[in-house]
Protein backbone atom coordinates (compact mmCIF):
# COMPACT_ATOMS: atom_id res chain seq x y z
CA UNK A 1 0.00 0.00 0.00
CA UNK A 2 1.25 3.64 -0.85
CA UNK A 3 0.23 6.09 1.73
CA UNK A 4 2.89 8.58 1.86
CA UNK A 5 0.83 11.46 0.34
CA UNK A 6 -0.60 13.44 2.33
CA UNK A 7 -2.74 15.33 -0.59
CA UNK A 8 -3.60 14.74 -4.11
CA UNK A 9 -1.57 13.18 -6.37
CA UNK A 10 -1.01 15.43 -9.27
CA UNK A 11 0.58 13.10 -11.90
CA UNK A 12 2.84 9.32 -11.66
CA UNK A 13 4.97 8.00 -13.52
CA UNK A 14 6.53 4.14 -13.73
CA UNK A 15 9.80 3.59 -14.97
CA UNK A 16 10.49 1.06 -17.80
CA UNK A 17 10.51 -1.93 -15.40
CA UNK A 18 8.20 -1.06 -13.38
CA UNK A 19 10.38 -1.16 -10.44
CA UNK A 20 10.07 2.36 -9.71
CA UNK A 21 7.04 4.78 -9.61
CA UNK A 22 7.51 9.17 -9.33
CA UNK A 23 4.89 11.06 -8.40
CA UNK A 24 3.97 14.60 -7.94
CA UNK A 25 1.82 15.74 -5.18
CA UNK A 26 -0.20 18.82 -4.62
CA UNK A 27 2.14 18.61 -1.15
CA UNK A 28 4.66 20.80 -3.07
CA UNK A 29 6.79 17.32 -3.31
CA UNK A 30 8.36 14.83 -5.87
CA UNK A 31 8.57 11.30 -4.89
CA UNK A 32 10.55 8.10 -5.97
CA UNK A 33 8.45 5.11 -4.76
CA UNK A 34 9.15 1.29 -4.69
CA UNK A 35 5.53 0.48 -5.49
CA UNK A 36 5.43 -2.61 -4.24
CA UNK A 37 6.72 -2.57 -0.81
CA UNK A 38 5.08 1.82 -0.95
CA UNK A 39 8.60 2.75 0.43
CA UNK A 40 9.84 6.45 -0.69
CA UNK A 41 13.26 6.21 -2.01
CA UNK A 42 13.67 9.59 -2.63
CA UNK A 43 11.87 12.92 -1.67
CA UNK A 44 12.05 16.61 -2.76
CA UNK A 45 10.12 19.57 -1.51
CA UNK A 46 9.56 22.64 -3.46
CA UNK A 47 9.34 25.65 -1.72
CA UNK A 48 10.38 27.78 -4.89
CA UNK A 49 7.69 26.09 -7.71
CA UNK A 50 5.20 24.05 -8.04
CA UNK A 51 5.45 20.35 -10.49
CA UNK A 52 2.55 19.84 -11.89
CA UNK A 53 4.07 16.75 -14.38
CA UNK A 54 6.84 14.13 -13.88
CA UNK A 55 7.83 11.40 -16.49
CA UNK A 56 10.96 8.67 -16.62
CA UNK A 57 13.29 9.38 -19.27
CA UNK A 58 13.51 5.84 -20.41
CA UNK A 59 16.29 3.83 -19.00
CA UNK A 60 18.96 6.66 -18.24
CA UNK A 61 18.14 7.12 -15.05
CA UNK A 62 16.65 10.56 -14.59
CA UNK A 63 13.11 12.39 -14.27
CA UNK A 64 11.56 15.69 -16.06
CA UNK A 65 9.15 17.55 -14.61
CA UNK A 66 7.17 20.70 -15.33
CA UNK A 67 5.16 23.44 -13.52
CA UNK A 68 5.49 27.24 -12.71
CA UNK A 69 8.22 28.87 -10.34
CA UNK A 70 7.29 31.53 -8.19
CA UNK A 71 7.57 33.99 -10.69
CA UNK A 72 4.72 32.04 -12.85
CA UNK A 73 6.98 30.65 -15.46
CA UNK A 74 6.45 27.98 -16.92
CA UNK A 75 9.46 25.53 -16.55
CA UNK A 76 10.64 22.07 -16.84
CA UNK A 77 13.49 20.82 -14.73
CA UNK A 78 16.30 17.75 -15.04
CA UNK A 79 16.32 15.54 -12.25
CA UNK A 80 19.02 12.49 -11.21
CA UNK A 81 16.72 9.54 -9.79
CA UNK A 82 18.59 8.91 -7.19
CA UNK A 83 19.27 11.97 -5.69
CA UNK A 84 16.46 14.46 -5.73
CA UNK A 85 18.32 17.23 -3.50
CA UNK A 86 18.24 19.69 -6.24
CA UNK A 87 17.91 19.50 -10.00
CA UNK A 88 20.28 18.51 -12.38
CA UNK A 89 18.97 21.93 -14.47
CA UNK A 90 16.48 24.25 -14.42
CA UNK A 91 14.80 26.13 -17.31
CA UNK A 92 12.75 28.99 -17.67
CA UNK A 93 9.75 28.04 -21.06
CA UNK A 94 7.54 30.83 -20.87
CA UNK A 95 5.44 33.63 -19.13
CA UNK A 96 2.47 31.60 -20.81
CA UNK A 97 -0.53 29.84 -18.46
CA UNK A 98 -1.24 26.84 -18.80
CA UNK A 99 0.28 23.13 -18.12
CA UNK A 100 3.06 21.09 -20.01
CA UNK A 101 2.53 17.56 -20.43
CA UNK A 102 6.05 16.07 -20.89
CA UNK A 103 5.82 12.84 -22.78
CA UNK A 104 9.24 10.63 -23.68
CA UNK A 105 9.20 8.29 -26.44
CA UNK A 106 12.14 5.76 -25.66
CA UNK A 107 12.47 4.40 -28.98
CA UNK A 108 13.97 7.47 -30.21
CA UNK A 109 14.79 8.83 -26.77
CA UNK A 110 12.80 12.02 -28.22
CA UNK A 111 11.03 14.09 -25.17
CA UNK A 112 7.95 16.37 -26.78
CA UNK A 113 6.28 18.88 -24.43
CA UNK A 114 2.75 19.32 -25.09
CA UNK A 115 0.99 22.86 -23.77
CA UNK A 116 -1.13 25.25 -24.92
CA UNK A 117 -0.19 28.52 -26.31
CA UNK A 118 -2.05 31.67 -27.09
CA UNK A 119 -1.53 33.72 -30.33
CA UNK A 120 -3.03 36.71 -30.90
CA UNK A 121 -3.97 37.18 -34.52
CA UNK A 122 -2.01 40.70 -36.72
CA UNK A 123 -4.41 42.18 -38.23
Amino acid sequence: MIDCHTDVILCMSFNTEGSLLATSCKDKKLRVIEPRSGKVLQEANFKNHKVNRVVFLGNMKRLLTTGVSRWNTRQIALWDQEDLSMPIIEEEIDGLSGLLFPFYDADTHMLYLAGKVHITPSC
